[in-house]
């Protein structure tokens, strides 16, 4: 029942039938496949008792950002 509630009834469905063509029919293999997926909702965040938390401005940024971070890394690597 927790699985249908994090990942809902279709995801589930796809789940058990990968399992059951897998030849794995446990909890535990449905489980696995649906970690693969991204949830059909998201998770919900209890903030009532941090009303600090709750007062924060977060603002996304670009993820490349990352990936330029990396590449500096590896020309330092190259330089040595």
């Amino acid at each position: 029942m927790k699985l249908l509630a994090e990942y809902g009834a279709v995801a589930l469905r796809r789940a058990i039938v990968e399992a059951l063509q897998r030849n794995t029919p446990r909890a535990s293999s449905v489980a696995f496949l649906l970690r693969r997926q991204p949830r059909a909702t998201p998770l919900s965040l209890d903030l009532s008792h941090h009303p600090k938390a709750e007062a924060l401005d977060i603002r996304p940024h670009d993820l490349e950002t990352y990936d330029e971070l990396a590449r500096t890394g590896d020309d330092d690597d190259d330089e040595q």
